[in-house]
């Protein structure tokens, strides 16, 4: 877990792609959401922690847009990024 929180803490589009990635992951094999939605959460509760609560924001827009670009394209509709949003970092921001 300590390298996966090092390069997450490298930068912010690091931690977006990480925090997006992990929501595509588990997208894609049903099995494994709720892992990846807890690990998804705990990336912005990271950058949270460690930046403050702006830079969870800026980095939660980061997430939110490449998970709205590939909902776009898998689902056809940017819904599901929202949901994400409002279900899974939020709460990690509010959290933390």
């Amino acid at each position: 877990m300590r390298p996966l929180a090092a390069w997450i803490m490298q930068g912010r589009l690091h931690a977006g792609a990480a925090a997006a990635l992990f929501i595509a992951i588990g997208w894609l094999v049903a099995l494994l959401m709720p892992l990846t939605s807890c690990l998804s959460g705990a990336a912005i509760g990271l950058v949270t922690l460690r930046h403050g609560a702006v830079e969870g924001l800026k980095v939660s827009g980061i997430a939110t847009a490449a998970v709205a670009v590939f909902t776009g394209v898998m689902f056809r509709s940017v819904q599901p990024a929202l949901w994400v949003l409002g279900l899974v970092w939020l709460p990690a921001l509010l959290c933390a």
